[in-house]
């Protein structure tokens, strides 16, 4: 036992940087996992008494995940609807419109082939994925943009439609394994993953928030203030990627 507890010892003092830090937890819808990830490291690396961990999913996903672990002290999910769900649960101390993202059709390389604009999709043999929308934001938010089709339109998608993923980076795996031949996904996610995608009419088309919650489940409030400063000063991470940014936006000069 005492060989143990040494051994503890010599390893946090080797490493006490980590031993030491302190920890905030990220809760991260994950059509925006690739340039969170990016900056998160930076910081990591950055700060040596700090350090983020991300978890990331579905924003449904995600909300229960914080429910049932009552832990965490950041949460982003992709729209307002999970926003709200969140303050009625009272986790939600405070939050800022953080970016914006807008739905596509993404395609897989079969999918090239056979789709080169929306009406296309309505063809008959056609597969395609939607997200489901008891565990993602974009199966809501498509819900939404399919109640402005037409009624012909809806139906052919709806007939096409092989499977409802659990979150949007499940949908662009299905694409990149080429099995399915369309799946809504965010623009920013095709940037991402490096998939062509067709876009929605504008006049049904709607686009999507994305928040900074800070939550109830969490104490560390200038710790969480310094990153979101770190964030909003290495925001090109997210740009890059096709996020666009709220006019009000904390970071702008």
């Amino acid at each position: 036992m005492k060989k143990t507890v040494s051994l503890i010892l010599i390893i946090c003092i080797g490493f006490s940087s980590k031993c030491l830090a302190e920890e905030l937890i990220w809760y991260v819808a994950s059509s925006m996992l690739t340039p969170a990830k990016k900056v998160t490291e930076l910081f990591n690396q950055q700060y040596k008494t700090h350090r983020v961990l991300l978890i990331t999913g579905g924003s449904g996903q995600l909300l229960s995940k914080i429910r049932l672990s009552k832990k965490g002290d950041i949460y982003s999910p992709a729209s307002r609807h999970y926003l709200e769900e969140s303050k009625k649960k009272g986790l939600s101390k405070k939050h800022t419109v953080f970016l914006i993202q807008t739905p596509v059709f993404g395609l897989s390389k079969n999918g090239v082939q056979k789709i080169s604009s929306f009406s296309d999709l309505v063809s008959p043999g056609i597969k395609i994925s939607v997200g489901n929308p008891q565990t993602m934001a974009l199966g809501r938010l498509y819900l939404k943009i399919e109640d402005k089709m037409s009624s012909e339109t809806k139906k052919g998608i709806r007939n096409n439609t092989t499977v409802k993923a659990l979150n949007v980076a499940q949908i662009a795996n299905y694409l990149k394994r080429n099995i399915i031949d369309a799946g809504t996904i965010f623009n920013t996610v095709a940037v991402a993953y490096k998939i062509p995608y067709i876009e929605f009419p504008k006049d049904v088309n709607i686009t999507s928030e994305l928040f900074w919650i800070e939550l109830s489940t969490g104490n560390k409030g200038p710790t969480v203030a310094l990153f979101k400063s770190f964030v909003n000063g290495n925001i090109t991470k997210f740009t890059e990627h096709g996020f666009s940014l709220p006019q009000d936006f904390e970071g702008k000069k």
